[in-house]
């Protein structure tokens, strides 16, 4: 009898550490919530990344064309096609914001009127400024006067440009604004036209 005594104490014993049907749920159901948070907040850091290293990418390709604009840096595109150092001085380098894809680096020539100085910003120096692997980014300008930003040879001043083939205008700004297409941020680059700045 006391066998039997000892097996039925174990047997209670166990039945009561036991976890039951709902306690599993409960425990599944928060593992569930959680993860479901964590999913969420990588995905909002994920963009947020991407738009800052866009970002990034758009103040550096306005500083190398301000750059190479102040120093009258000759375009290689030209001297490849012209084989000749003299005649691939630019008067401009621009970035234009060809569509909601991409930008490109362009050269520019000025041609002076009696009435108008206008730029031809065809040459294109640097294609797809944007990296690939950030395809989901849309890039453009606010302002539907300002396809381009313009820096003049030497004195680097800045000016927007309408189309590829205009008289420039130094009025007011250009605002390039970067966004993701399922993505609810926005982050903008400021081209202050008149005080020849830019800020984030």
């Amino acid at each position: 009898m006391g066998n039997r005594n000892i097996q039925y104490f174990i047997l209670l014993t166990i039945k009561e550490k036991a976890f039951t049907i709902i306690e599993i749920l409960a425990v599944m159901a928060i593992i569930a919530v959680i993860s479901g948070l964590g999913i969420w907040g990588m995905t909002l850091f994920r963009q947020t990344a991407v738009i800052e290293q866009t970002l990034s990418n758009v103040v550096s390709s306005l500083r190398t064309a301000e750059n190479r604009a102040r120093n009258n840096i000759s375009s290689q595109v030209l001297q490849v096609a012209t084989e000749d150092v003299l005649s691939s001085a630019v008067d401009g380098y621009a970035i234009f914001f060809d569509s909601s894809e991409n930008y490109s680096l362009r050269y520019c020539l000025k041609t002076e009127t009696f009435t108008d100085v206008v730029y031809n910003c065809r040459g294109i120096e640097i294609a797809e400024l944007k990296p690939k692997e950030f395809s989901d980014v849309i890039i453009g300008t606010v302002e539907n006067d300002c396809l381009g930003v313009l820096f003049t040879r030497g004195a680097a001043d800045y000016l927007k440009m309408s189309n590829e083939i205009a008289t420039p205008s130094n009025e007011d700004k250009c605002t390039i604004s970067i966004k993701l297409e399922a993505g609810t941020s926005t982050r903008e680059v400021v081209v202050d036209l008149v005080g020849n700045n830019f800020s984030t």
